[in-house]
Parts: C-alpha cells; sequence; structure tokens
C-alpha cells in the first residue's frame, strides 16, 4: 500500500475539451514512415487552448477520431510547433468505405503555466467516409485535456 495518499476531490485540477462533428477530408495523408508527422500534412480537426494551474502537475491527453483512409493517422501538436509530439495510426480494414474509431493518449509534466494551443490533425476521411458523413452529424472527434495534481 502506498503512503502517497491524496484527496480525490482534489486529484484532478483541471479538465477541458473539444468536440467536432464535422465530416472532413483531409486532402491527404500523414505519411506512415519513419519522418515525424508535421503541421502540413493532414488536415486540422479540433484544437484546445489549456493553460496549467501548475507547472509540475501532469498534463493527460486523449483524442479520437472515427474515420477512414487505407491507414489513417492522427497526430498532436502544440502551437505553431512543425513537429508532432505524439501520432498513431490504423490499417482501415474496409480502405475508405469502413470507418473505424482511433484513439490516442499522452501526457507530460508541462514545466510551465502558460497556455498552448494542442491541435489534433488526421489524414483522409473523419467522422465519415469517402461517400460523406455518417451518423448524421453525432459522430465526433474529440480531445479531452486532464490536469492532474502532482503529489509527489
Amino acid at each position: 500500500m502506498s503512503n502517497n495518499s491524496v484527496n480525490s476531490s482534489n486529484f484532478v485540477v483541471n479538465l477541458d475539451y473539444s468536440i467536432s462533428t464535422t465530416y472532413t477530408d483531409a486532402g491527404g495523408d500523414i505519411p506512415l514512415d519513419n519522418t515525424t508527422p508535421q503541421k502540413t500534412e493532414g488536415a486540422e480537426i479540433t484544437t484546445l487552448a489549456f493553460a496549467p494551474k501548475n507547472t509540475t502537475n501532469v498534463l493527460y491527453i486523449e483524442n479520437g477520431v472515427t474515420g477512414c483512409s487505407v491507414i489513417l493517422t492522427t497526430a498532436l501538436f502544440t502551437d505553431d510547433n512543425a513537429d508532432s509530439i505524439c501520432a498513431k495510426a490504423s490499417f482501415c480494414f474496409g480502405g475508405n468505405d469502413e470507418p473505424i474509431n482511433l484513439n490516442f493518449k499522452y501526457g507530460y509534466i508541462p514545466g510551465s503555466t502558460s497556455s498552448v494551443t494542442y491541435k489534433l490533425r488526421a489524414s483522409r476521411y473523419i467522422n465519415g467516409d469517402v461517400a460523406g458523413r455518417k451518423y448524421g452529424g453525432v459522430c465526433n472527434a474529440y480531445m479531452f485535456i486532464w490536469e492532474f495534481y502532482a503529489w509527489v
């Protein structure tokens, strides 16, 4: 048993989210290769500005999209930085006709209380498939950011 007990009501100190139900055809892919995804690849799906309350707290960022491409790729960026800080890809067995869910998580200690704009980019068809939007606009891409109290 750990001696690092925390009052659970104070564990999450900040939370924000962004949800997009917009159908997007990125018009291009984020390459599946050994290069860092760039802010010019794919399309921007959603953004969220977030200012941590403490420099030593932990940020936990969860992103998800429903979409399709032969290889669906998502990448997370900060502010106007060219390089992605995290990326994930998945093969779509149905190609451009069968959407899948692709989620990923990223955590780090920000080291600053300055606001950072997090940007989720993705390849090809988001919130639908090659034929267009699916599920009448309730299909979504999302970004949640939690700030956890650093008790250590």
